[in-house]
């Protein structure tokens, strides 16, 4: 039996302009989201415009946590499914933060609506932050919502990585 697969991971199963859903691996996908937003404001490009605009309607209103963090599920550090948003194994990867963060920024140069501006807001302050150290050298790779222990989530880390 062969496996067929899944080509949405790395977000080319389809043409960008007819992708509507945030889905695959959270940081590729938003970097991929931001170039959309620079090309598509470069061009005038409509099907494109439509595209990223529907993506980051999917990405707040149905996969992003409170804090601004994307990536909920830790296999593949990407997208869930819509509401998938689980506490204690929430990947919240730090690099989705920044990437959300260039994407967020895209848009609003893009629109000029201060909605995005607000979502950068939210991710950095909430998302991408909490992930880096005081000193400015150490980091945390994912920002779970929720650690009762290590056990229970094997991806948590204990403290921050140098």
């Amino acid at each position: 039996m062969q496996v067929t697969p899944d080509f949405s991971y790395w977000q080319d199963d389809k043409p960008v302009a007819d992708q509507r859903e945030a889905v695959g691996h959270a940081v590729r996908a938003e970097y991929l989201y931001s170039a959309m937003a620079d090309v598509a404001a470069l061009t005038g490009d409509q099907q494109l415009l439509a595209s990223v605009d529907s993506i980051w309607h999917n990405m707040v209103s149905k996969k992003l946590y409170v804090t601004g963090g994307t990536g909920a599920v830790p296999g593949g550090e990407r997208f869930g499914g819509n509401y998938e948003l689980p506490n204690t194994t929430a990947y919240n990867e730090t690099c989705a933060s920044v990437a959300n963060v260039y994407w967020n920024q895209r848009m609003f140069q893009l629109h000029g609506d201060s909605k995005y501006v607000d979502m950068l807001e939210k991710v950095l302050y909430n998302g991408l932050i909490s992930g880096v150290g005081l000193d400015g050298k150490s980091f945390f790779y994912s920002n779970a919502m929720q650690i009762k222990n290590s056990v229970s989530f094997a991806q948590s880390e204990p403290q921050r990585a140098g």
